[in-house]
């Protein structure tokens, strides 16, 4: 089992935030264009201009990009690795216990939330691969990670940043 933290800022004007290991050192580096990302976050749920989320190592290489597709009700992000779409993430109009959809080179998974939106499995026929837990009681939007049976770095962590784009934002 790997876990990892997300610690995004929520009142901050930094365009760039971090994802940390159990041990609590940093790992990647999340980095957003601002006006984009502002952008999205007023207007997102009705119209998007296609925010991008860069994930990159800690010595600014990049690892893989969130690339948040224009327009649309039910958001959908590609995630590009070697500017080759790996995996589309889709979120299901079911706006209590939200689900989503990935499919692509990883597989078909199937992502469910509790009433809230803030417990998700991470299911793959039928099988839990990992969870997603937003942290309660705090100033910044904290969300830990656990993937089970080797899951995809990139994956979960993409997974995780859809969700707190379009639930959390």
């Amino acid at each position: 089992m790997s876990t990892y933290y997300i610690d995004e800022k929520v009142f901050s004007k930094k365009d760039k935030y971090f994802v940390y290991d159990i041990e609590n050192k940093k790992v990647s580096q999340i980095t957003e264009n601002a006006f984009a990302g502002v952008f999205d976050r007023i207007f997102g749920s009705v119209f998007s201009i296609g925010h991008k989320l860069c994930i990159n190592n800690l010595e600014g290489k990049e690892e893989f990009i969130l690339k948040k597709r224009a327009g649309g009700v039910c958001p959908r992000y590609d995630l590009i690795v070697d500017n080759s779409i790996k995996a589309t993430i889709k979120r299901d109009r079911k706006w209590i216990k939200p689900r989503y959809n990935v499919w692509g080179d990883y597989g078909t998974y199937l992502i469910e939330g509790d009433i809230l939106g803030k417990k998700f499995n991470v299911k793959k026929d039928g099988i839990i691969y990992g969870r997603i837990d937003k942290k309660d009681f705090s100033l910044n939007d904290i969300y830990e990670i656990c993937t089970y049976k080797n899951g995809r770095y990139e994956l979960f962590i993409s997974i995780t940043l859809a969700i707190d784009n379009s639930i959390h934002n």
